[in-house]
């Protein structure tokens, strides 16, 4: 059993009220209507806090036809990381969108849990809402666990985007560095300084340096995380789990591996040595990215996936 304190009052749900900034956040987390892009009229974001084993996961969900995508992102960020690929894909598809445990409007966790209760949340979560299968779209912590739901899970896969993923994990243990970006979590994760070195670490320099204000959305979403419960599944992500490595293999649906040409965290040739491992998978490199190819190059990020929509369709 998984100790977790809710959600904290407040902006807990981040990905509608980006897409809402004129609505409140009570209002956000049941539903709200969000202008649709450009010439695609009225679109509905709906946020649901859905029971599963690693307590209430806030799903935020938009349109109602075609093939459906489960979007989960990386550590130290929430569904919002995906607002341009859901305001590009909303009229075309189903989008579900997961906030992680300890971040956004999902409960904050009291103690560890493995990457594989992740993959079974996100099946609580599809058998919860009626929808049959998905193509997984992962960002990092989203990819790790998009590959035990691959492999726990085949029936409700039908393909993979895995992108900026770290597939292996330390030989000798935990990097210094991810012990100190733990303990961080949990005593300082709240300053400035603190969020503003997982932005850095995270968005390309052209990215932070052009669009400034996204920079900034990030720095605010993450100060307001819970420090504890951030700190909880920073540990789960970070120090605790297992190479999904010796899984590749037995991924059997259509997969492409995104790697951020700039990614200092997990450097482009380690993906594509992972990628090699998976029968078929396409390798895409996502020139001038850094770790969350999703919101430095959007539409490079959006025509990927709508490409491996098309071939699993």
């Amino acid at each position: 059993m998984i100790a977790l304190r809710p959600a904290a009052p407040g902006c807990g749900s981040a990905l509608a009220p980006a897409l809402l900034p004129e609505q409140g956040c009570a209002t956000a987390r049941h539903a709200a209507s969000a202008p649709g892009p450009a010439g695609a009229g009225a679109a509905t974001i709906t946020t649901r806090r859905l029971a599963t084993r690693l307590g209430r996961l806030a799903v935020h969900m938009a349109g109602d036809s075609g093939p459906a995508l489960l979007f989960w992102p990386a550590v130290f960020s929430d569904s919002s990381i995906y607002r341009a690929q859901v305001e590009a894909l909303r009229g075309r598809y189903r989008l579900i969108l997961i906030d992680g445990p300890g971040f956004g409007g999902s409960d904050a966790p009291m103690r560890p849990f493995t990457m594989e209760a992740c993959s079974d949340a996100a099946a609580e979560v599809l058998l919860e809402i009626d929808v049959p299968n998905v193509v997984w779209v992962g960002t990092s912590w989203g990819g790790i666990v998009g590959v035990h739901f691959a492999v726990r899970h085949p029936q409700l896969v039908r393909g993979l985007a895995l992108m900026n993923t770290p597939f292996d994990v330390p030989a000798d243990g935990p990097r210094f560095s991810d012990r100190m970006v733990v303990w961080g979590a949990r005593w300082i994760g709240s300053s400035a300084v603190y969020a503003s070195g997982v932005a850095r670490s995270f968005l390309s320099a052209p990215r932070r340096n052009t669009h400034s204000d996204a920079f900034v959305a990030f720095v605010a979403a993450l100060r307001t995380s819970d420090r504890a419960g951030m700190a909880v599944t920073a540990r789960s992500v970070l120090l605790e789990r297992a190479a999904v490595l010796p899984l590749l293999p037995r991924i059997d649906v259509p997969t492409g591996v995104v790697a951020g040409e700039d990614d200092q965290l997990y450097p482009a040739p380690t993906l594509k040595a992972a990628a090699d491992r998976i029968p078929g998978a396409r390798f895409v490199m996502i020139p001038s990215s850094g770790h969350i190819s999703a919101m430095d190059q959007p539409e490079q990020v959006g025509a990927v996936l709508m490409e491996l929509v098309e071939q699993v369709r």
